[in-house]
């Protein structure tokens, strides 16, 4: 391969690179970065993002998941493990 094709394509990668973060750094900026997604879930994102912006007083715990999870959830087991979080 000559140099000239090699310096090229190493040259567009980084200025591919660059302008990719050129990107999110100008969205971060501006305000318009979307926060990462925690559970790749939309629902569950959303809902975290609610409890952030109206927390719950006293709350240490949250159960995540569907109906099934909270048929399967021990709540005493909870207690019983840190009854110092649960008064």
């Amino acid at each position: 391969m000559p140099p000239r094709y090699l310096s090229a394509l190493f040259a567009s990668a980084f200025l591919a690179l660059l302008g990719f973060y050129g990107l999110l750094f100008g969205l971060r900026a501006t305000g318009h970065l979307p926060p990462p997604a925690f559970a790749n879930s939309i629902c569950v994102d959303e809902k975290l993002a609610f409890h952030r912006t109206h927390p719950a007083p006293g709350a240490t715990l949250l159960v995540v998941g569907s109906s099934v999870a909270w048929r399967h959830f021990d709540g005493d087991a909870v207690v019983e493990r840190a009854p110092r979080r649960c008064h």
